[in-house]
């Protein structure tokens, strides 16, 4: 049954990670600088498109910031290419210098391909081609500095404003950009903590070209002996082509920073940095390391002002200590296996049942292109709510660390949501690459938690009872199917064999879930610990049919991370093909998804109907016994 169970596939990798996949096609979830008149990223561009057509200067970030700003056009140009007051420059200079020089500087930096503070340039061209009209452009559509940058005092918006159009456009409406977040930003003491070594993981051999967009990996070890990683900062080289970088946790690599493959397998955020954001440090303990752990250091680089034989050796100056003082972990939240519609808004989500106490010292949310909210809210034992942080208008050019404080307690939840502004034409799935998306709330907690990701369906557990799904068949919630726990297998079942099934209502008595290699990849399945918690009920009726399934599918792997998630598979619909002689049928759905469902049947020597249903995806199948 082509998509019954599609997350399997996805879970199954863990990270939907593609070791074989193009290095510069990497995770682009972290920004960093971009500029007037570069090319945004294409997952940016359909972002800002989903908020409404302004005109032709698309894209995210825009003059000084982060992202990268699209072509030329009228998104509120204005002065009809006057000649400003060149007396007046220098005033206007030092609101550029102050607001956009970090990347639109003297030298410009992280991405952007030009300064802003050449008066001549920026009043250089046609009439709303000029840099300055896409600077007022900028300024009035709300995304110049970029989200997550200082914005520009009202006075100083105005001013430049009314200069670049000679008066003709006071500017006196605020700005609309920007986002909203519950929690303010993790502070930094700026200091080097006391007793500590430093090492640095950098890129080495790095040629960049002259492309918008390309991502490089670097794999490194931990230090000789355990150590407490007290506090990360950047090490910048040529900040021309810099865009943002990301230091990944992973299970295992190189240890000598040689280059790697992008796409990051079972693998942990440490940090992040793009330009504006500041170093991590944790005063008074940190996040172990030693012999044993491993590394990635990715790269995006964007060379929009294609500059030639440039090159860079950016990384980041970690700082590591005594293992003394409060051990700090990395605990992840959110949901993995899950798919986009087109042309619609949807929500994702997971939930983390707590076990044991924590509390939570900073959070990091992490979405892809399409992004548009992200909620972490802790149901109490006791049975009140909290936010631990809210996060709308989502600009993944602009991902900070925020500090929480919260401590939780054994029985409490972390439920997670994500809402996604789908506008691509197309369905988009979970995973690590750019035109991919993600759901995660990358969280330092204290103490370590014992798994660093906690992933379950949200609701009461299978063990609560059976809840017939929307496309059931008559009489499912009297049924009142058992509990089934399902196993797991490597290899091929048996054929099936078709037979002539009665009609009726059956139940759910057995479940197997065969995949032809349990090594996915990234991971490897231990199929003696993973199992599937489910209830379901068959419905057929002369040509009718009617699959109804709800549990939760515990994956374990060989090289430790597990996972949690749920299996809720509702499908009716006539049957259009089958042949009795081989098994083979096909399901005209008409609820719960559309198109036909093919999968294969037996009716076994006790009378049971079993239901092979192949996995999306993923060589294997789920093997389903009713009676």
């Amino acid at each position: 049954m082509r998509g019954a169970a599609w997350w399997l596939s996805l879970a199954l990798a863990l990270a939907a990670c593609d070791d074989g996949g193009d290095a510069a096609a990497g995770d682009a979830g972290l920004g960093g600088a971009g500029g007037v008149g570069a090319r945004a990223p294409r997952a940016a561009r359909r972002r800002r498109r989903w908020r409404g057509r302004r005109g032709g200067v698309g894209g995210a970030g825009g003059v000084g910031g982060a992202g990268g700003a699209g072509g030329v056009g009228g998104a509120g140009g204005a002065g009809g290419g006057c000649a400003p007051d060149p007396a007046a420059w220098p005033a206007q200079q030092a609101i550029l210098t102050q607001a956009c020089g970090l990347c639109h500087g003297e030298i410009p930096a992280f991405g952007a391909p030009f300064t802003l503070l050449d008066r001549d340039a920026l009043l250089a061209g046609p009439p709303g081609q000029r840099r300055v009209d896409r600077a007022i452009a900028r300024l009035k559509e709300g995304t110049m500095p970029p989200a997550g940058q200082p914005a520009l005092a009202p006075a100083d918006r105005a001013s430049f404003i009314s200069w670049a159009t000679c008066g003709a456009d006071p500017g006196v409406e605020p700005p609309p950009g920007g986002f909203d977040v519950s929690r303010p930003p993790f502070p930094d003491p700026g200091v080097r903590p006391a007793d500590t070594e430093t090492v640095e993981w950098r890129a080495t051999d790095g040629g960049i070209g002259q492309v918008d967009d390309s991502y490089r990996c670097w794999s490194f070890g931990g230090t000789e002996v355990d150590r407490f990683i007290r506090r990360i900062e950047p090490v910048l080289d040529d900040a021309r082509v810099l865009h943002h970088m990301v230091l990944y946790q992973v299970g295992q690599g190189p240890t000598d920073g040689r280059e790697v493959r992008c796409g990051n397998p079972v693998s942990q955020i440490v940090y992040a940095w793009a330009p504006g954001q500041q170093a991590l440090s944790f005063p008074g303990g940190g996040l172990r390391t030693g012999p044993d752990r491993r590394y990635v250091l990715e790269i995006h680089y964007n060379n929009a002002g294609r500059v030639q034989g440039v090159r860079d050796e950016s990384g980041v100056r970690v700082f590591h200590g005594p293992p003394e003082g409060t051990e700090i972990g990395l605990l992840t939240l959110g949901p993995e296996g899950f798919i986009l519609p087109a042309s619609q808004e949807t929500r994702v989500s997971s939930q983390c049942n707590v076990d044991t106490p924590f509390t939570v010292v900073a959070s990091m949310p992490h979405m892809h292109g399409i992004g548009w909210k992200l909620e972490s809210r802790v149901r109490h034992a006791d049975g009140t709510e909290e936010d631990l942080i809210t996060l709308s208008d989502w600009d993944f050019n602009v991902q900070l660390y925020y500090e929480i404080g919260m401590e939780l307690e054994a029985g409490d939840q972390i439920v997670t949501h994500c809402t996604y502004r789908n506008d691509r034409g197309q369905a988009v799935r979970y995973g690590a690459f750019t035109e991919d998306e993600m759901c995660y709330n990358f969280m330092y907690v204290v103490p370590p938690p014992a798994n660093g990701h906690c992933d379950g369906p949200v609701g009461p557990p299978p063990g609560d009872g059976y809840t017939p799904g929307a496309c059931a068949g008559p009489g499912a919630a009297a049924a009142d199917p058992p509990l089934v726990t399902g196993s797991f297998h490597g290899g091929r079942p048996s054929p099936a064999t078709g037979g002539q099934p009665a009609d009726g209502l059956r139940r759910l008595v057995d479940a197997e879930t065969w995949l032809v290699d349990l090594n996915v990849g990234v991971a490897t399945i231990d199929a003696e610990r993973s199992h599937l918690d489910v209830r379901g009920t068959f419905w057929l009726s002369g040509n009718e049919t009617a699959l109804d399934l709800r549990g939760t599918t515990f994956i374990e792997t060989l090289e430790g991370p597990s996972l949690q998630r749920a299996t809720d598979v509702s499908i009716a619909g006539p049957l259009v093909a089958v042949d009795p002689g081989t098994g083979e049928a096909t399901v005209n759905a008409t609820c719960g998804r559309d198109g036909q469902v093919p999968y294969h049947y037996s009716v076994d020597e006790a009378g049971r109907l079993v239901i092979d249903v192949p996995l999306e995806g993923i060589e294997g199948v789920l093997r389903l016994f009713f009676e």
